[in-house]
């Protein structure tokens, strides 16, 4: 069938076949029987057990199927193992899918997902997945072959040899999913390496004892659970939503009729399709920055180098880089649809999106058992494709802020948040962080915050300012999204932090365990990562040429 799927009929080399003949459904074969000194046609027959002509199971089509055999005088000459292609030769009464559940569709097949995936773990955790011991076996069979001379003796090692192979293979790719290298294939014989990753990753996220805010500590496992449990609870338990219309007002209505028809049409099979095709081999959908993101980067380290090298003139600038606080989990549920709302978003496409992420239930891995359950009331998921959207939907409502007090000239129009230096800006701008807390749940992190200013303002102008802004901290030369904060004509300090990386990963003990494929690997995917911000660094370098000439 084109190129995949299809049936196939196998024969024993006894048997005499002197014709086949086949169609879409049948494979049809005239066989010599010797026995009876006859011949006598073989039809198998292939139905979809939903296809168009009916459900073979069902007692009138299976009927009218017989009445068929009768009719032209054909015998059913039965089957062995399972009737149905689809079983997966699945073994005991029912599969945890089956059981009934009561509540909404989208409830009940929530329920059935969570029961199979539990069902799915204890069945791992009862086998031995890695071929380890199959190898092992292998390699005493090979080892015994070895030893004892007979005709032939070449050709028996053949089977045991190839089947070590792929035991091998196996092994690589078991180490290789629980890894989670992305940038590594497996095929390179990184076995060792993979194994280290899993090791040094469970080392590194055992836990044998947490400090409580009080300052004491846990002792033994379920104190841990019910600490982890207790400070998730809280996390992601709502708050009040407050000034939630401050934020909102001024919104534009910005989602048409087209595209909410659009966003709620049938999912189509180059969809599925794209989205399947676009993922790791043993990965889900995930978010990938394009070009725009890139370009607002650039942009941003433009303004970080004017405001640098702004040295005279009466007015002085500064630039807040901001930390949000856990920022995914404490996005309100509320907020989140109420600016769906303003911006245009359509009945059905709020539903689905809201019964997306108010349908999660969390539980922990704690040192390989799965402990505690959390029912969180706001939140989004970390690692959802769809999340990074959802968030933009929020930080829609800050910009709306800024947007609106640069309009009545209470902050500065050029806020990225680059704005004019003074305690009138840092006051206002500290009321806006405030209100966007209150109304969409988000904490700005002052210990992670900072601000830069230029280097014409005075030391006490400076520290009036951070005093305004909540006692946030002073930033000094540093990296802003993986690049330097400041960039110069220097290529060494511009693209040195490349060679860095290299030589941070390659003094890695688990690294000396990589082939010398796995290496090569490894170094073309650090320097790659920077490729597309290389270009556009070289493009505003160009650009910031030009203006120095003029």
């Amino acid at each position: 069938m084109n190129k995949a799927g299809g049936m196939a009929l196998l024969w024993k080399e006894d048997l005499r076949i002197k014709q086949v003949i086949t169609t879409a459904f049948t494979i049809e074969a005239q066989i010599e029987d010797m026995e009876s000194k006859c011949d006598w046609w073989f039809v198998g027959v292939y139905a979809n057990s939903e296809d168009q002509g009916g459900n073979w199971r069902e007692e009138g089509s299976f009927k009218a199927f017989r009445d068929f055999i009768n009719d032209n005088q054909l015998m059913d000459v039965g089957f062995q193992r399972h009737p149905w292609t689809w079983c997966n030769n699945w073994e005991g009464p029912g599969e945890a899918w089956d059981q009934d559940d009561e509540g909404t569709r989208m409830f009940r097949v929530i329920s059935k997902v969570k029961r199979c995936r539990v069902t799915l773990l204890q069945w791992k955790n009862k086998i031995q997945c890695n071929a380890r011991e199959n190898i092992e076996a292998l390699k005493c069979q090979l080892q015994e072959l070895k030893t004892r001379d007979f005709e032939g003796k070449r050709d028996v090692r053949n089977g045991p040899k190839k089947s070590l192979k792929e035991a091998y293979k196996n092994e690589e790719m078991y180490w290789s999913q629980k890894a989670r290298v992305q940038w590594l294939k497996t095929g390179d014989k990184n076995t060792s390496f993979f194994h280290a990753t899993v090791e040094g990753r469970r080392k590194r996220n055992r836990m044998l004892e947490i400090q409580r805010e009080n300052g004491t500590w846990t002792k033994g496992e379920k104190e841990l659970g019910a600490e982890v449990a207790d400070y998730y609870k809280h996390l992601f338990s709502t708050s009040e939503t407050r000034e939630i219309e401050e934020v909102l007002d001024g919104i534009p209505h910005t989602i048409s009729d087209s595209m909410n028809e659009n966003l709620t049409k049938p999912v189509g099979e180059g969809e599925i399709r794209s989205a399947l095709f676009s993922m790791y081999p043993d990965k889900a959908p995930a978010f990938i920055p394009g070009r725009q993101i890139l370009d607002n980067i650039m942009i941003s380290h433009e303004f970080l180098h004017y405001l640098k090298n702004k040295r005279f003139g009466k007015d002085g600038f500064m630039a807040v880089k901001l930390d949000m606080s856990k920022a995914y989990d404490r996005v309100e549920w509320r907020f989140l649809e109420a600016i769906m709302q303003k911006m245009g978003f359509n009945d059905k496409w709020r539903s689905w999106i809201m019964e997306c992420i108010s349908s999660v239930s969390y539980s922990f891995m704690i040192n390989g058992e799965v402990k505690e359950y959390v029912i969180p009331q706001r939140g989004i998921r970390q690692g959802d494709p769809l999340s990074p959207y959802l968030f933009l939907l929020c930080s829609e409502g800050f910009s709306n802020l800024l947007n609106k007090a640069a309009t009545a000239q209470r902050v500065a129009d050029d806020s990225l948040i680059f704005c004019k230096a003074d305690s009138q800006n840092a006051t206002e701008l500290r009321r806006l962080l405030q209100v966007y807390e209150r109304g969409t749940g988000q904490l700005i992190n002052l210990d992670k915050s900072s601000v830069i200013f230029s280097p014409n303002l005075e030391r006490e102008l400076k520290m009036e300012i951070c005093q305004a802004l909540g006692n946030i901290q002073l930033a000094t030369q540093g990296k802003y999204l993986g690049l330097p904060m400041v960039i110069t004509s220097s290529k060494q300090q511009l693209f040195g932090f490349i060679k860095d990386n290299i030589q941070q990963r390659m003094k890695k003990w688990k690294n000396k365990m990589l082939s010398a494929a796995g290496k090569e690997v490894m170094l073309k995917s650090v320097t790659m990562a920077g490729q597309h911000i290389r270009c556009h660094v070289s493009s505003y370098q160009r650009r910031y040429a030009k203006r120095s000439m003029r």
